[in-house]
């Protein structure tokens, strides 16, 4: 998968939440303006890229022991953390482990044995106060990570090179949606922001409300056809649902019938973004045609019916304008330092053996 669909934020099963691992920061920006209909921050990390990553998670195998660590008395595995070394040189084009300086690879051993560690206790911790997910909520995430693959055969081929199975993904989906839901019930509903402390940050940071000429657009995204015959029946396809919108029917509503992208539970929409943001053929209708205006274009991820809602030039936001994403971020910072606090609790009080050399955090 591309980095558009990054962009349009696809999941990976396995990326444990970033304040979990040491030094980990929530970038501040570029902040880009929004408004009340804008659905979410794009200022929000982009996931990994799954089919690269499990490219990348082959060269890690067989690195460590089947048991890394230990957290009372509860192991934590050589495969996750070789998944997670995985993930984490995909950043930088995979190098060969071996060729990696020795004490990068001790410190990075440190920092992702570290974030395994802190999330067991974090489960652990949200178990033990009584948070549940039902199987209804498990399911739909399920669901909704399946559509981030083209089709069935893509995700079962992940899978299996990540050598796991269906049960195996659907028990990492529980883990976490449960301490996503601890989080937020036990930490982040707690926090409040102040509009003191909004004006503050943005008249402290004006250079992260700066921004470039912005499009916002919603789409619907069909795969493109394998061969010549599969094609032209998903131009078929296309044709129809643009016959349709012709005579009236709602755009968001076949965004979340027929789109296979991340963003057809929400209309299709994926907010305002730069040019550099989007792919150049649809960069190149979304800016050129006016708001309100649907066209077709073909890209390397497959069709797409674009729909401009709304465009915004170069320049800085308002304060009013950022509010909302500002809001969203300053809680998102405080809730970061809530979580870190109880880590550093929960680790006093656990009793934890990292059985592998190791060395000390990248960003102590």
């Amino acid at each position: 998968m591309s980095s558009f669909r990054r962009f349009l934020g696809v999941s990976v099963l396995f990326t444990i939440t970033g304040f979990i691992c040491p030094g980990s920061v929530t970038p501040a920006g570029p902040l880009l303006p929004e408004d009340d209909e804008t659905p979410n921050s794009l200022s929000a990390a982009p996931d990994k890229n799954p089919a690269a990553a499990t490219r990348a998670a082959k060269k890690y195998d067989n690195l460590f022991p089947d048991v890394v660590a230990t957290v009372n008395g509860q192991p934590i595995s050589g495969r996750d953390l070789e998944k997670s070394i995985g993930m984490e040189m995909e950043s930088i084009g995979s190098p060969e482990w071996k060729n990696l300086r020795e004490d990068y690879r001790g410190n990075l051993v440190y920092n992702l044995v570290t974030g395994l560690i802190n999330s067991k206790l974090i489960y652990d911790e949200a178990v033990a106060n009584g948070t549940s997910v039902t199987d209804a909520e498990v399911q739909d995430e399920y669901l909704r990570v399946a559509k981030t693959f083209k089709n069935d055969e893509e995700m079962n081929a992940f899978l299996a090179d990540q050598n796991i199975d269906s049960e195996k993904m659907v028990e990492n989906i529980h883990q976490s949606l449960l301490i996503s839901k601890y989080v937020d019930g036990s930490i982040r509903r707690t926090i409040t922001v102040t509009p003191a402390e909004i004006e503050k940050y943005y008249s402290d940071n004006p250079d992260q409300f700066r921004h470039p000429d912005l499009v916002r657009t919603s789409h619907i995204m069909i795969e493109a056809g394998k061969n010549q015959k599969e094609d032209a029946l998903a131009r078929q396809r296309i044709d129809g649902l643009m016959a349709r919108l012709g005579k009236g029917e709602d755009f968001a509503a076949l965004a979340r019938e027929n789109s296979i992208g991340p963003t057809a539970s929400q209309g299709g929409d994926i907010g305002y973004a730069s040019r550099e943001m989007l792919p150049a053929e649809y960069a190149e209708v979304a800016f050129s045609i006016p708001v309100g205006e649907i066209q077709t274009v073909k890209t390397q991820e497959g069709y797409f019916i674009v729909k401009v809602t709304g465009k915004k030039k170069a320049g800085k936001s308002t304060l009013d304008e950022s509010k909302e994403q500002l809001t969203e971020f300053l809680i998102n910072e405080k809730t970061q330092q809530e979580m870190q606090k109880k880590i550093n609790r929960l680790r006093n009080e656990a009793d934890i053996e990292i059985l592998i050399p190791a060395g000390t955090p990248l960003n102590p």
